[in-house]
């Protein structure tokens, strides 16, 4: 996999996931450690490990973090991954072309428990493969 194919991909899950609704608090391949907002989602994908070896599959994973309606937020994120296909966009090529696809291939859904700010934590482990 060429470092622009990777960074294509890794800009197209933050777009993908960031669309689903631009007015909750994303934190893509970071860290939230103040937990100030009521709602907020960390996406954390596993690509950074994988840049050297050859990408057919993966995965990532979405802590969902929120002080009430926590079914409502992960109900939204699972209905838009349930598309099961996020558009791979040239953006790392400034064109934002659509230039291949990832298949989602399974969704694992756990609560993790309630952190000391009240927060209800639920984790999603998305599974998805370059469709090809």
């Amino acid at each position: 996999m060429t470092k622009q194919m990777y960074l294509n991909i890794i800009l197209s899950i933050r777009d993908f996931l960031y669309n689903i609704n631009p007015q909750w608090r994303w934190y893509l391949d970071t860290v939230n450690e103040r937990m100030n907002e009521d709602v907020f989602i960390e996406v954390l994908t596993s690509m950074q490990m994988m840049e050297n070896y050859p990408y057919k599959q993966d995965f990532m994973n979405i802590n969902v973090y929120a002080k009430d309606n926590i079914d409502d937020v992960v109900g939204t994120i699972v209905e838009a991954l349930e598309s099961r296909v996020i558009p791979v966009k040239d953006f790392a090529g400034g064109t934002g072309e659509i230039i291949d696809h990832l298949e989602i291939t399974r969704i694992d859904i756990k609560t993790l428990g309630v952190t000391e700010s009240g927060h209800v934590v639920r984790n999603l482990s998305v599974y998805y493969k370059i469709l090809e």
